[in-house]
Parts: structure tokens; C-alpha cells; sequence
């Protein structure tokens, strides 16, 4: 349990004239003492405004980093928002919280304007650091982040300050982050990843914390740059920018930046494909650390050291997390960092049960758990119900595409099954070809019914396939059998 004695000793121990935050986009360093001087005087603006909310709709910088602090600090809950989200979901998360401060909304917004000004006037904390955070309230509502909404109506999850410690303490100690070590944050800082994972989480390791831009093809060509100047050696990042460094390193000159390095590179938010874990582990000589969990629960599993090198699982669940799965094969979860409910319509909240079905279904292999896909994406053929990922291992251990991804897609009351990949510069396949394979592998039911060459797999703003797309992109277009 985290309380404010807790909060205080922290605060109290940390070494305060020590580099906390490097800002690589403006390349300038911040001690604690820098930082949490810019974190008060922020505070003080957003006092100012006298409410109990914010929206904001910023790109990663050290003002939105440290807007986060100055919240906590505040007792304002903060409600972010992406700037790549289109303007109708911006209009409708804003409408959901019509008494909310909003920053960043409008283009040449005053208020953030106002607070990127503070940046450059403000001066050292000199006092007790714990003394920012005294009237701080842990169990209130801190933090909400809406869904992607690529598969329906996005919602507002819940979740106070306690609940985000305890969850990257867990985590925390799971990895073994200490002080000393420097990660690096490309993640879009507006979604949980970007919060929890490599703000929160590096925070309460203690460890230094360098930010970037979102990641992008040149963040990648800039990448072994910022590790080499930064000494970066703990990293948090998804299937996406793990093959877009890839892609632009074609020396593959990240493995003499990482040589001699205690190097953690986690990676989690959409599936890692076996193809892509072992290309990347070999090209650059590091372990890639999966990990699972949801937005509603954080957390809920990760590799670790301990787990054999080619355990392909996304790892053992964390200290206090708790899990049974239905007969379906449904994963459900119990945390002692649950969300405190979803936002409704009218201000409050609904409240989860003890218990979360996350729509996964998930397998124990006892040194792991394995997720063998999504409930609602089972695919419904001669009334037998099918795993669309089994498809999509199987293909991956033949080395068939380089990506793909298998779905069915209702045609006439029953599902067809569609794959769509990005074809192999090795090797053409034909459907039959295909069908062979899976015949041979899992059986006859598991035949495509079409097989769609792309050029990039659609993907959403959390990086995530974006199936509901696939799905649209079918029905709309008359595509050879």
C-alpha cells in the first residue's frame, strides 16, 4: 500500500542536484531540483484556473511530462488526449468532460502558450521536494485514457495516482530497474504507455529519463545516436519501432552502441511475432523482454532474466496479480491495482467488478502465459469455432510473409477466412501453396479463403492492427479468389 509517509521518503531520498530528465528534442537536461522547480510553477498556473480537470492534447515535451507532476500535485485529474486522433473523437472526449480546462484543443491555444512560457522562467525547487506532493490525494481519480475506439465506442478508463505506483513498483522489481539506469521515451505520451511505462515507471525506479519525439522512421534513424550520447540502456517499445529500426539500420551498427551494456529491452502494446524477436535479438545481441497487460488492469505480466532465452510467452505475472481463465480459455484478472471504473456520460463512475475479463484468451504453460488471441476474433467456420492466431503462427514459423494477419470476415451468416500479408522479397506463395501448409499443420478447416497481398499491415494510433479496417477494406473491394 502506498500512503504519504511512503510518498515522502521517497521524495526525501532522492538525490536532487542528479540529472533526472534529458529533453533530446530540445537538448537540455533538467536536475530533480530543475525539474520540480518547473513542476511547481506549473502547479501554480493550473491552481489559478480553479478546476477539477484538464484535457490535454500535446506532443511529447517536458512541459507535458511535467504537466503530469504538476496535476498530482493539484488534485486536478488529467484526461489526455492525442493529437493524431481525428478532430470528431477530440470534439467528443471534450464533450465528456464539458467542465474540463482544455489545453492544447484549439490551435495557438492561450493556456498552453501560457505554460510553454514557464519553461524558461522558472527557478530550482530549493525546499523539501516531498513538500510539492503533501496535499496530494492518492486514491481520487489522477488519471483517464480513452481507448482507440478501433473496435467501437472508446472509454474513458479510470485510474487514480496509487493505483499507477503500485503498478510500475510491481513491474519495477520484476525487471530490476535501479538507479543508474537511463530510459528512453518515444512513446506517444498521451496514451498509457506513454504514461505509466516510461514516465511512472522509470520515476519510480529512480532512473534517469531521456525524451523524444513519438517514434517515427526518423526517430529510428536518430535512435542508436540518442543510446550512444545518452548512455540509453532500458528501453520500452512496440513490434512497429522495433522493425522500423531495423529497417533504417542496415549495418546494424546498434550492437557496438550496446556492447558491455546491462541492457532491458521491453517490449509490449501488440503482439511481437517470433520472426521479428529473433531478428532483432540476433542483429544487435540483446534479449527482448514481452510483456502483457490492458489499459483497466496495467500491468499484468513481463518476462524476466529467469525465463529461458526462447521462451516465446509474454512472461509470469507480476507480485499480487491473481488470474483464472474460463472454460473458453477467457483470461480473467484480479489486481491490487484495478481501475477505478469507466467514465459515464454523466460524470460518474461505473464500477468494475473484483474481477476483469479482459477478452483475451490466454494458455499457462507454466513457465509463461501465451496469448492465443482475441475472444470476439475467433472465426466461426462449419459451426467449429477457430483460432485466427494459430494461422498466423503456423505461417510464421514456415517464414511465409514477413507480416501477416488472419481474420474471418462474415460472407452470407458464415466466416470467410481472409489473410492479408506483406508479400516476402525471397519467395511468392500462392493460396494453394498456403492451404498445403495448413492442411498439413493444423488441418483441413483452416484453409484461406482468399489471401491478400498489402503493402503495409493498417494499423491504429496505439499500434495495434487495425482489424476493423481489414474488415471494411474487404467488404468494399472485389478481390480475386
Amino acid at each position: 500500500m502506498i500512503n504519504k509517509d511512503n510518498v515522502a521518503s521517497f521524495f526525501r531520498a532522492l538525490p536532487a542536484d542528479d540529472t533526472f530528465l534529458v529533453d533530446a528534442i530540445e537538448n537540455r537536461k533538467y536536475s530533480y531540483r530543475e525539474f520540480f522547480g518547473l513542476v511547481n510553477a506549473l502547479a501554480q498556473k493550473i491552481r489559478d484556473w480553479k478546476t477539477e480537470q484538464i484535457v490535454v492534447c500535446l506532443e511529447n515535451s517536458t512541459l507535458l511530462c511535467a504537466l503530469y507532476f504538476a496535476c498530482a500535485a493539484q488534485n486536478i485529474t488529467v484526461i489526455p488526449v492525442d493529437p493524431k486522433k481525428s478532430e470528431q473523437e477530440i470534439r467528443r472526449i471534450c464533450a465528456s468532460h464539458p467542465d474540463a480546462v482544455q489545453v492544447g484543443i484549439e490551435n495557438d491555444c492561450p493556456r498552453s502558450a501560457l505554460l510553454v512560457t514557464v519553461l524558461d522562467k522558472t527557478s530550482p525547487w530549493e525546499g523539501d521536494l516531498a513538500a510539492l506532493f503533501a496535499q496530494t490525494n492518492l486514491q481520487k481519480p489522477f488519471l483517464i485514457t480513452y481507448t482507440s475506439g478501433s473496435t467501437g465506442k472508446p472509454k474513458g478508463v479510470v485510474h487514480s495516482l496509487h493505483n499507477l505506483i503500485l503498478s510500475a513498483m510491481a513491474f519495477r522489481d520484476a525487471i530490476g530497474y535501479k538507479r543508474g539506469d537511463v530510459m528512453y521515451h518515444a512513446m506517444p505520451m498521451t496514451y498509457m504507455a506513454g504514461i505509466l511505462n516510461t514516465i511512472l515507471l522509470p520515476f519510480v525506479a529512480g532512473c534517469q529519463l531521456v525524451i523524444a519525439r513519438r517514434f517515427s522512421v526518423m526517430e529510428a534513424v536518430s535512435f542508436w545516436k540518442y543510446v550512444r550520447r545518452y548512455e540509453i540502456n532500458c528501453f520500452w517499445m512496440a513490434p512497429a519501432m522495433l522493425r522500423m529500426i531495423l529497417a533504417v539500420d542496415k549495418k546494424g551498427t546498434g550492437r557496438t552502441v550496446l556492447e558491455g551494456r546491462e541492457v532491458r529491452f521491453s517490449v509490449g502494446t501488440a503482439p511481437l511475432d517470433g520472426k521479428l524477436r529473433e531478428q532483432f535479438q540476433t542483429t544487435y545481441g540483446v534479449r527482448l523482454y514481452q510483456s502483457y497487460g490492458l489499459s483497466e488492469t496495467l500491468f499484468l505480466t513481463t518476462q524476466t532474466a529467469t525465463l529461458a532465452p526462447e521462451n516465446h510467452s509474454v512472461g509470469q505475472l507480476l507480485r499480487g496479480v491473481e488470474m483464472k481463465i474460463a472454460t473458453d480459455g477467457e483470461g480473467i484478472f484480479s489486481v491490487p491495482w484495478m481501475f477505478l471504473g469507466y467514465w459515464g456520460e454523466n460524470g460518474n463512475l461505473l464500477a468494475p467488478a473484483h474481477w476483469y475479463a479482459t477478452g483475451d484468451l490466454v494458455e499457462d504453460c507454466g513457465q509463461g502465459l501465451q496469448i492465443k488471441g482475441r475472444k470476439k476474433e475467433l472465426i466461426i467456420k462449419g459451426g467449429i469455432n477457430l483460432n485466427p492466431h494459430d494461422i498466423e503462427l503456423c505461417l510464421a514459423d514456415q517464414a511465409a510473409f514477413d507480416q501477416c494477419v488472419v481474420q474471418g470476415v462474415d460472407d452470407h451468416g458464415e466466416d470467410s477466412i481472409i489473410c492479408w500479408y506483406v508479400p516476402n522479397a525471397d519467395r511468392q506463395w500462392t493460396r494453394g501453396q498456403i492451404n498445403e501448409i495448413l492442411r498439413r499443420e493444423l488441418g483441413i478447416r483452416y484453409q484461406l479463403d482468399a489471401l491478400v497481398p498489402v503493402d503495409e499491415i493498417p494499423k491504429n494510433l496505439n499500434g495495434k492492427v487495425d482489424r476493423l479496417k481489414l474488415a471494411q477494406d474487404w467488404k468494399e473491394q472485389n478481390y480475386d479468389r
